[in-house]
């Protein structure tokens, strides 16, 4: 089954042949437009998803933030054990 023709199933929700016949190829094209054109007015319509999206983002705002902090403690660590290793190493 072509996507033309799934398109076309989905949107009308009758099986379409799509052996050559009287406009059989127009007829899907022109209904797997529709079928798309609809499709995509639902998802923009759609505000569940927008609250999915919001959760994902905060999600990713929250690990950027750990993965900043967590690299600025590494550091910050570092650089007190070398301080500390050099300090150790002048005072024999």
């Amino acid at each position: 089954m072509t996507i033309c023709a799934w398109l076309a199933e989905r949107s009308t929700g009758r099986f379409v042949s799509t052996e050559a016949g009287k406009g059989s190829a127009e007829y899907l094209k022109e209904n797997a437009m529709k079928s798309l054109l609809n499709l995509v007015k639902k998802f923009v319509a759609d505000e569940q998803g927008l609250e999915t999206i919001e959760y994902a983002i905060i999600g990713g705002l929250i690990v950027v933030g750990t993965i900043a902090t967590i690299s600025a403690i590494g550091i910050w660590v570092s650089g007190k054990f070398n301080t500390l290793n050099t300090t150790l190493q002048s005072h024999p």
